[in-house]
């Protein structure tokens, strides 16, 4: 008789689990290997310490090769040059395309270089080794994905951890128009390419600019205004400008056709993409498992039943919070997990994404 009750119990486990919103869509194959045979990661990607880390940092003691995570070329190979790099220590930049889409991988705090700018890499070759260079506490890699080109705003970084965990990533639409090695967005005018150092500013409520750093030769920008406040400047989102100078910048826009495409596509078949996954109407952010932790469900009194313990590099959509039992996080379809330091990563979209999916 218990053998048959337990039977019956891994069933409805089972049968539960499948119908739960666990995964953000099946991964794909052979795009991204890890850059490191082992080693522990030691930081994820989100906020860290009232700022946010675009990366994942792998820690491992000894002599630790570093592998290219695709087939690529190589974009940058410098040591902590002054800007957006000297942070890094040793790094180094790939550009891939992947399936007619750019992509771009960092590799940081290295201990030497192999490869210089223009060497053409293969997946799982070797191009330096782990260290502890720049801004490091310890010997470690520190490793960024890019879909898209990588800028000094880092806007186009997504979690690296499901593109090399075999865990469920969602990649881009096939049919994405690609302007400028990026893909064009509704309402986007053109692409700031940075020729020489100058000046980002954030503008504040009465229209006067606060310095926020300098931008340097290579970053590229998606442009959505122009006005002639300050000089003429080019609004490149989120209340950020770059001032028109001769020299320093490059404007370039798109034909009529390719903008056309983009404004006048469906709403209803353009997702909106946050961190690699598709976001959803209603969904506030998501869950990472870091540690095994209880996947519980709600009846109609509010009595939490647990269904199954999650494992670490499970991704769940929050679709809403409150104080109950603790402090528990809606994962859809009544089911919620606990608050808990440590065993849990959760992150939000900005502002713009969510009224962007709600549309």
């Amino acid at each position: 008789m218990k053998k048959i009750t337990s039977l019956v119990a891994i069933c409805l486990m089972l049968l539960i689990s499948t119908l739960l919103p666990v995964n953000v869509g099946h991964a794909q194959t052979g795009l991204f290997i890890r850059p490191v045979e082992g080693g522990k990661i030691s930081s994820h990607y989100g906020f860290r310490s009232g700022s946010f880390h675009h990366g994942i940092d792998i820690a491992e003691k000894g002599t630790v090769p570093i592998k290219a995570a695709a087939s690529g070329t190589v974009r940058v190979s410098t040591f902590g040059s002054p800007g957006n790099y000297n942070r890094y220590g040793n790094v180094i930049v790939i550009r891939h395309n992947i399936g007619g889409k750019t992509y771009e991988t960092l590799y940081a705090h290295m201990s030497s270089r192999s490869v210089s700018v223009g060497t053409t890499v293969q997946q799982g070759q070797t191009i330096g080794y782990m260290g502890n260079t720049g801004e490091s506490y310890g010997q470690h890699l520190h490793f960024e994905i890019h879909v898209g080109t990588w800028n000094g705003y880092k806007s186009n970084s997504t979690d690296p951890y499901p593109f090399i965990s075999g865990t469920s990533v969602v990649l881009p639409k096939d049919d994405t128009i690609q302007f400028e090695g990026m893909e064009l967005k509704r309402g986007q005018l053109g692409v700031l390419i940075i020729d020489k150092p100058i000046n980002l500013w954030k503008r504040n409520e009465d229209n006067s600019i606060t310095p926020v750093r300098v931008l340097n030769p290579g970053e590229k920008y998606r442009v959505y205004t122009y006005d002639e406040l300050h000089g003429g400047q080019y609004g490149v989102g989120s209340g950020y400008y770059v001032t028109k100078m001769d020299g320093y910048i490059t404007y370039r826009t798109p034909s009529k056709d390719m903008l056309d495409k983009v404004n006048n596509a469906p709403r209803s078949t353009e997702p909106v993409w946050w961190n690699g996954m598709e976001l959803k109407k209603g969904q506030i952010g998501r869950i990472t498992v870091l540690k095994p932790i209880n996947l519980w469900k709600r009846d109609e009194n509010d009595k939490i039943t647990m269904v199954r313990i999650l494992n670490p590099g499970e991704v769940y959509r929050v679709y809403g919070y409150d104080n109950l039992h603790g402090g528990q996080y809606n994962v859809g379809d009544d089911h919620w997990i606990t608050k808990m330091d440590g065993y849990i990563k959760y992150e939000t979209p900005s502002q713009e994404k969510i009224e962007e999916a709600n549309r």
